[in-house]
């Protein structure tokens, strides 16, 4: 048929229905769709144990935590513990006064710390690294 030929309703409709015409058209886009299902389909749901496993990895601090601060992680109010940290004066006497929620959303204690120097109290708070010392002001 010659381009300036017209086409029949008859041809124009069976030429928009050709399957062959239609694949050739959309073969690229049929491809990434079949691609994209595929991948979204061989995706796992992590097993039980695995889940686990990285919750503890995650519950684990990434650095080094101060002898102080590893005493208090697990500590419940009213828990006392004895322990040498240089970056509080040496020996010190732990005591972890209260365990909140704070303004910000994060978990943290409220700990009394007696040293030879004195006495003083501090915040303890869980961060993305973990476990560290609050700036937060304290007045008893």
């Amino acid at each position: 048929m010659a381009q300036d030929e017209a086409l029949s309703p008859l041809d124009a409709a069976t030429a928009l229905c050709d399957p062959q015409a239609i694949m050739h058209k959309n073969f690229h886009f049929v491809l990434l769709a079949a691609a994209l299902v595929s991948g979204c389909v061989t995706l796992q749901k992590p097993s039980p144990q695995a889940a686990s496993q990285a919750q503890a990895a995650a519950a684990q601090p990434a650095a080094p935590v101060a002898p102080a601060l590893a005493a208090t992680m697990n500590a419940a109010p009213g828990a006392r513990a004895r322990v040498v940290d240089p970056d509080l004066g040496g020996d010190v006497t732990i005591t972890v006064v209260s365990d909140y929620t704070a303004a910000s959303g994060r978990r943290c204690k409220r700990v009394a710390i007696q040293a030879a120097a004195g006495s003083s109290t501090r915040v303890a708070c869980w961060g993305q690294t973990g476990w560290y010392w609050s700036r937060a002001s304290i007045t008893s």
